[in-house]
Formats: C-alpha cells, sequence, structure tokens
C-alpha cells in the first residue's frame, strides 16, 4: 500500500524514490517518528491547526493513508478530515517544501543502525528483495567438555 506521505516523496526525490517509497510504504507511522524530523514540519504547519494533537493527526494520517491519484487532494482531505476545515492554499507547498528540505533524511531511512555491543542485532531492510542483517557474539557452549 503507498500511503499519501509516499506519494508526496516519490514525487519530489524521483531518482531515490524507487528505494524511498518502498521503504516508506513498508514503514509504521512509529519508525519514520524516529527517523525522520517531523517536529520541524509541526512548526512549520502547526498555526493551521487549533489543537497540536490535530497537527500530530495530521501528520500521522499523512503517513497511515493509502494514497489515490493525486497528493495535493489527499493532503487537503486529510486535513479536512483532521480539522473540519478547508487546507489553507499553501499546505502544500509547506509540505513539498519540508521534504526537499530534508532530502538526506529520506534518502538515509533505509539505512539501519546497529548499536547494540553483545547479543544479537536483526535488522530488515526492504530494496528489491527482503535483506536481513544480523550481527551478534553469541558463543555456543561446547557440550562435549561438561562432564
Amino acid at each position: 500500500m503507498i500511503t499519501i506521505f509516499d506519494s508526496i516523496v516519490d514525487f519530489l526525490i524521483a531518482e531515490k524514490a524507487g528505494i524511498a517509497s518502498k521503504v516508506l510504504a513498508s514503514a509504521t507511522y512509529d519508525m519514520l517518528k524516529s527517523n525522520l524530523p517531523f517536529n520541524s514540519l509541526k512548526q512549520k504547519i502547526g498555526n493551521m491547526f487549533k489543537k497540536e494533537r490535530d497537527a500530530d493527526t495530521f501528520i500521522k494520517e499523512l503517513c497511515e493513508k493509502p494514497a489515490s491519484d493525486s497528493y495535493q487532494k489527499d493532503v487537503a482531505n486529510v486535513f479536512l478530515e483532521t480539522t473540519g476545515n478547508v487546507a489553507p492554499d499553501n499546505l502544500v507547498t509547506i509540505l513539498e517544501e519540508w521534504v526537499k528540505e530534508n532530502r538526506q533524511s529520506f534518502e538515509n531511512i533505509n539505512n539501519v543502525q546497529i548499536t547494540n555491543s553483545s547479543g544479537f542485532n536483526i535488522g530488515v531492510q526492504n530494496a528489491q528483495k527482503d535483506i536481513i542483517n544480523i550481527q551478534g557474539d553469541y558463543y555456543s557452549k561446547d557440550e562435549t567438555n561438561e562432564n
């Protein structure tokens, strides 16, 4: 399923969209929230909402709702559903500018960060096929020397 957010990124970052869009489409909002600077987006669009919670809901819906043929219409529809008001004329432009400003974050979203120093780290990337990254320091006890 391609979401509205995927459509915006796909349109604006054409040469990287194949990878970025597939990763975004399979990503959950929580994963995106921890890897993309949504706070800076909230600062840009926050004054368009009566409640901060509505801005959060709007961003989450962009990341989860299926896209149609026009992300501009989708953005306007999500804004209407979230606030009950017609979207400001500059909302899509602000979203597009934010995506362009944060291009590197979108291009890097496919990278897996491994931070544990012991045990197993398992990361999954989606490209043409699933890539499973496993690192670890598992030591098997030699059962023949137990006696």
